[in-house]
């Protein structure tokens, strides 16, 4: 049987044109959709699952749990307060041989402990390795507290203002 590559009468083109035509509604309606249950209701869970693929991941998140731990850091300041009329100022402390108690007019000793968190990344049995933030565990080895400007010390530099206590570590 051989087929002829004879052009179409333009009816026959009009007649195959309209079926398709007519069919695309249907098939979209219905023969391009279908329903797919991915996972039921499975009531309380016992563990924990992904999203995809549906897995158990409570080992994991028992590990990841397990290596967060918590910090206690302390420590401890010398605070030595001075009175106005006498307050030293920097340049005076920066002398060497300058005895900062001899100056104050009272000293505080302070003791704090603050926490933060970290991550344990690595462990032998008598070491770890914690990555935590460096704030959390670093403070200053000295603090200077200025008596207040009252407006009258305004853009002086630090070392012509009073000092009103320092915390030496």
């Amino acid at each position: 049987m051989s087929r002829s590559l004879a052009p179409k009468p333009f009816s026959v083109m009009l007649a195959r044109t309209l079926v398709a035509i007519a069919w695309v509604p249907v098939a979209v309606l219905s023969g391009c959709a279908r329903s797919v249950e991915v996972a039921g209701d499975l009531g309380p869970q016992a563990y924990y699952r992904t999203g995809f693929p549906i897995r158990d991941v409570s080992e994991e998140l028992e590990r990841a749990s397990a290596s967060a731990v918590e910090i206690l850091v302390q420590h401890s300041y010398d605070t030595y307060v001075f009175a106005e009329p006498n307050a030293p100022r920097m340049s005076q402390l920066r002398v060497p041989g300058m005895d900062v108690r001899s100056l104050a007019a009272d000293s505080i000793s302070v003791a704090e402990s603050t926490t933060s968190t970290g991550v344990v990344i690595a462990s032998r049995p008598t070491r770890l390795t914690i990555l935590t933030t460096h704030h959390a565990i670093q403070f200053p080895d000295t603090i200077v507290q200025y008596f207040e400007a009252d407006g009258r010390e305004v853009g002086v530099e630090p070392d012509a203002r009073a000092i009103e206590r320092i915390s030496i570590k």
